[in-house]
């Protein structure tokens, strides 16, 4: 499975060769991608998504990062220049989303920079003892990784709240979650807003935010609001 994705990868992208076999000579990294992809292979098989179609998500990432890095340099600007856009571009449209989120989960494992951060959230939930919380905050779905592992540490009865802006996220999480965990499901709400506009009930026993900061305007605000 691992080696099937990663020559198609290889196939399209040749630079992408030299920095992965360079990246898995790490066997944690190696068994941690395995596992990944046995277990998102469920999602994937039931959505009707190939390997192929994994792996040409992420590539498609990678190229829309290089680009955009580019246009920085160039012009001192992203391309995006406001969150209406990346609104309208990118969190409204289901299949660029989709495509999105599936490349985002496979560089959780291929970006060490990704995989470290992963490993990090990981490792803090297994020092925070939440089995004790009942109340969750989650924002920022994105492609359901990080909100599985919330799930392997947390009790039973308790109450997650899932506030993402896109729709396709909170439908590709809530169909992980659905498949890998089901047992879970019913502790979930997965609400579709703007973190902003969003008004909780309650003081959250422990918050979680992700790849969310670096994509607004004023992240200051959000930090304030969910506090």
């Amino acid at each position: 499975m691992r080696q099937e994705l990663l020559d198609y990868i290889y196939s399209k992208d040749r630079f992408q060769k030299k920095k992965l076999t360079t990246l898995l000579k790490n066997k944690r990294i190696e068994q941690d991608l395995d596992q990944f992809l046995l277990k998102y292979s469920h999602f994937m098989e039931k959505e009707k998504i190939s390997f192929k179609e994994l792996g040409n998500s992420y590539l498609q990432m990678v190229n829309d990062m290089l680009t955009s890095r580019l246009d920085f340099n160039r012009n001192g600007v992203y391309s995006r220049k406001n969150q209406a856009d990346a609104i309208n571009e990118v969190y409204n449209r289901p299949e660029v989303m989709t495509r999105y989120m599936l490349g985002l989960a496979l560089s959780q494992f291929l970006w060490i920079q990704h995989y470290s951060l992963f490993s990090f959230y990981k490792s803090m939930l297994t020092h925070l003892e939440l089995s004790k919380k009942k109340t969750f905050l989650e924002v920022g779905s994105g492609h359901g990784l990080f909100l599985l592992e919330l799930l392997n540490i947390i009790s039973d009865e308790v109450i997650v709240d899932v506030v993402d802006i896109s729709e396709t996220s909170l439908s590709i999480s809530k169909k992980i979650v659905t498949e890998l965990k089901p047992e879970k499901v019913t502790y979930l709400n997965f609400i579709n807003s703007d973190i902003n506009k969003f008004r909780k009930n309650f003081l959250y026993d422990f918050i979680t935010i992700g790849e969310v900061i670096e994509h607004v305007e004023e992240p200051k605000k959000i930090l304030i609001s969910i506090s």
